[in-house]
């Protein structure tokens, strides 16, 4: 990862209010004097004492805003630097200068360039050092619009470790899920980590995915669910909603998609399982057309419900975290029957 260029490695703080004849004079109260301060980051960390101790001298007298940018800068270094003494030291530097919260978003971004994995490690470690309740969500949500993989996913843990208070930025979290296309293995990732953050509505979201239109995403989500409804550590709850979602494919799902959804039944090997899947072979094998077109009309209406469910799960979750502007986003499986 490129470190931040700030003035040829060194920062530059400017201030200067100049005022023309021909402007209306001002009090001198209001004028503002100031010559430009050349601050070089480096000097925090060389070992000349002199040096270091005017840098932290002169680090002290900026302002907020100047301050984030220096530690930006020596937070991005940490990608790079090959020598566990100099990050070490580093890391101690970030603790003197009470980095604070801040400094969260500008490691993930170092941690996403690294590619060392004792750097990664370390920048982890470093990161569980601030609590969850300190963190700010919006510098956090913005990382999740990166292009590299590894800060958004990385993005993604930091948030699930702030559980319950992440939930307004759920909406751009299952949009990076969207964003997976055909890689289950990432979908499932970030499923598994953003599943702290409240699993009900994730596990919503996943199902109507299987329903909804990027079609990318649906096996993902088609196996996503088949591991939820194996898994022993599930609820009883959370496995109803995992067989339906399945069981809904076998009717509604393409040809391909369908045939998925009976291998994945029948792989799960449950007495719950193989009753669906005979249910559907009878419908099948109807052979009174309107015996069938009845039964279509009662599975079709029960699966309208379950989906409708789901929909007004998500959608109250939402409304529940401020984030109405996300709710156009969701796929509503009603606006499909129409």
């Amino acid at each position: 990862m490129n470190k931040v260029c700030l003035v040829s490695a060194a920062l530059a703080f400017v201030l200067c209010a100049c005022a023309s004849p021909q402007e209306k004079k001002m009090t001198e109260e209001f004028w503002t004097f100031s010559k430009p301060a050349f601050f070089t980051p480096e000097n925090l960390l060389v070992a000349d004492t002199a040096v270091k101790e005017k840098a932290l001298a002169d680090y002290a007298a900026l302002d907020q805003d100047s301050k984030e940018k220096v530690i930006t800068y020596i937070a991005y270094m940490l990608a790079d630097e090959k020598d566990a003494l100099i990050r070490h030291e580093i890391f101690d530097l970030l603790r003197d200068i009470n980095a604070g919260p801040f400094v969260v978003a500008p490691l993930i971004r170092a941690y996403g360039g690294a590619r060392l994995a004792a750097v990664r490690t370390e920048i982890s470690q470093f990161i569980n050092e601030y609590k969850p309740y300190k963190l700010g969500l919006s510098s956090l949500v913005k990382l999740l619009g990166e292009k590299n993989w590894d800060t958004r996913i990385k993005a993604i843990r930091v948030l699930s470790s702030m559980k319950a208070m992440a939930g307004p930025a759920l909406p751009e979290i299952i949009n990076v899920m969207h964003e997976t296309g055909p890689s289950y293995g990432l979908y499932e990732e970030i499923f598994d980590f953003a599943q702290g953050i409240n699993r009900e509505a994730l596990l919503a979201s996943v199902a109507l995915d299987i329903a909804g239109p990027l079609n990318e995403i649906i096996e993902s989500a088609m196996r996503k669910m088949y591991g939820v409804y194996t898994d022993d550590q599930s609820s009883k709850g959370d496995r109803e909603t995992a067989l339906k979602s399945l069981t809904r494919t076998l009717y509604n799902g393409d040809a391909e998609h369908a045939e998925l959804a009976k291998n994945l039944l029948e792989r799960s090997g449950t007495e719950e399982a193989k009753t669906q899947l005979s249910e559907h072979d009878a419908y099948k094998k109807m052979k009174v057309k309107s015996m069938e077109k009845l039964t279509k009309v009662k599975i079709l209406k029960k699966f309208a419900e379950e989906e409708d469910d789901l929909y007004l799960t998500l959608k109250l979750y939402l409304i529940k975290q401020g984030r109405n502007d996300a709710i156009k986003a969701i796929f509503d499986p009603s606006k499909r029957r129409k």
